[in-house]
C-alpha cells in the first residue's frame, strides 16, 4: 500500500509492518547549465548551477558553440551547414544535423571553380562545380594582355604596344590603348563656326554676292563623319548664291557632294539668317 514518508528524496513510499518506509531515492535531473544537482530533505533537488559563458550542449545538432547564460540555459549559435558548395542544398535538423545534397534544379548555375589554373568559371552540374573551358582568363577589356599564371592564376595587364580598339563611342576615331583604358579622338562633329574673311589655301579674298569664289575649308575630317553646314550670307539684303559642298582625298581632286541656293535675310537686330 502507498503512504508519504515525509521524506521529498524517496519514492515509491509503501507500508511495512504497519510502517510507511521510503522507497527508492530520488535521482535529480542535472540541467545543461549545472555541474550537479542532489537530494536534501525539506529541500528536494539542489541544483549546482555552471557559471555564465560556461560551455554546454543544448542537444541540438543545429547549433554551435553552446554556452550558458544569465538565466541558465544553454544558448548556441545557428549553424548555417555551409559546405561552401554552391551547387548543394543545405539544410539542418535538430537530431541528425547537417545535410548538404545536391539540387539538380542548380544545374547550369554559374559557379566559382577555385583553384589557379585559369580553368575558368565553371557551372554546376549534379551537386559539383565543374570548371569551364577555353580563354577563361578574358576579362573583356581589348586593352588588358590576358595570361595565366600557374601560381597567380589569371592576370591582365595593360599591353606595351599601340593596341587598336573600340571606345564604344561614335564620335571618335582612331581609338587606341592608353594603359587599359582605351580612348579615341573626337570626330570632328562638333559644331565648326569658320567666317567669310577665312584665308585658306584656295581663297584668300572675297565673299558672296561679289561674283567670286569663298571657300570655307573645313580641314581633314575622319571618313563617315556626318556633319551639318550653316552658311550665312550677307552684306546685302536679297544676295541670292549657290553653296556647294566638295571633298577631297588629296587636296588636288575634287567631287561635289552637294550643293543648295541661299538668299541673305538681315535680322531685324542686326545680322543675317543662317541657312543650312
Amino acid at each position: 500500500m502507498q503512504c508519504d514518508d515525509q521524506n521529498e528524496c524517496t519514492t515509491d513510499d509503501f507500508c511495512h509492518v504497519g510502517t510507511c518506509t521510503g522507497g527508492d531515492p530520488l535521482v535529480c535531473t542535472v540541467p545543461a547549465c549545472a555541474s550537479g544537482a542532489s537530494c536534501v530533505n525539506g529541500e528536494g533537488c539542489v541544483i549546482d548551477w555552471s557559471p555564465e559563458g560556461a560551455e554546454c550542449d543544448d542537444d541540438n545538432e543545429c547549433t554551435t558553440a553552446d554556452q550558458c547564460d544569465a538565466d541558465h540555459q544553454c544558448v548556441g549559435t545557428t549553424n548555417p551547414c555551409d559546405d561552401q558548395n554552391p551547387c548543394t542544398t543545405d539544410t539542418c535538423d535538430p537530431v541528425n544535423g547537417c545535410t548538404n545534397v545536391a539540387d539538380l534544379a542548380l544545374n547550369g548555375t554559374v559557379c566559382d571553380a577555385g583553384g589557379s589554373d585559369c580553368s575558368g568559371v565553371g557551372s554546376c552540374k549534379d551537386g559539383t562545380c565543374e570548371a569551364g573551358t577555353g580563354d577563361s582568363c578574358d576579362d573583356g577589356n581589348p586593352c588588358t594582355k590576358d595570361t595565366c599564371d600557374p601560381v597567380a592564376g589569371c592576370v591582365n595587364n595593360p599591353w606595351n604596344v599601340i593596341t587598336e580598339c573600340d571606345d564604344g563611342d561614335p564620335c571618335t576615331s582612331n581609338d587606341q590603348c592608353e594603359g587599359a583604358v582605351c580612348k579615341g579622338t573626337a570626330s570632328g562633329d562638333e559644331d565648326v563656326t569658320i567666317t567669310c574673311g577665312q584665308k585658306n589655301a584656295f581663297d584668300n579674298d572675297g565673299c558672296c554676292c561679289f561674283n567670286k569664289s569663298q571657300i570655307l575649308d573645313m580641314g581633314v575630317q575622319p571618313a563617315n563623319t556626318t556633319m551639318e553646314c550653316c552658311l550665312t550670307p550677307g552684306f546685302n539684303q536679297g544676295c541670292k548664291d549657290t553653296a556647294t559642298i566638295a571633298v577631297s582625298s588629296d587636296g588636288t581632286s575634287w567631287a561635289t557632294v552637294d550643293s543648295y541656293a541661299t538668299t541673305s535675310f538681315a535680322k531685324p537686330n542686326g545680322g543675317w539668317e543662317a541657312v543650312c
